[in-house]
């Protein structure tokens, strides 16, 4: 995934999954939770109970958006 396509997820209201190349998988309850690294290289999110991953983005293989259904 690129940059700028991690940025478009994180600047939505939904939340999401990012998976891995290894296979782990990380559900984002809302976009709140997740933010870049100073050096673009890394994100670092939490989870509802405070605990925190950081992650390197080339190790991101593809984020789901789960989207609301329309009402």
């Amino acid at each position: 995934m690129t940059l700028d396509e991690i940025r478009e997820v994180l600047h939505s209201s939904e939340p999401f999954t990012i998976h891995m190349v290894s296979g782990r998988k990380f559900r984002i309850p809302h976009p709140d939770y997740a933010a870049l690294g100073r050096n673009h290289a890394t994100l670092v999110f939490t989870d509802t109970k405070g605990r925190f991953e950081l992650i390197r983005l080339n190790q991101i293989e593809s984020i789901n958006v789960a989207k609301e259904p329309a009402a």
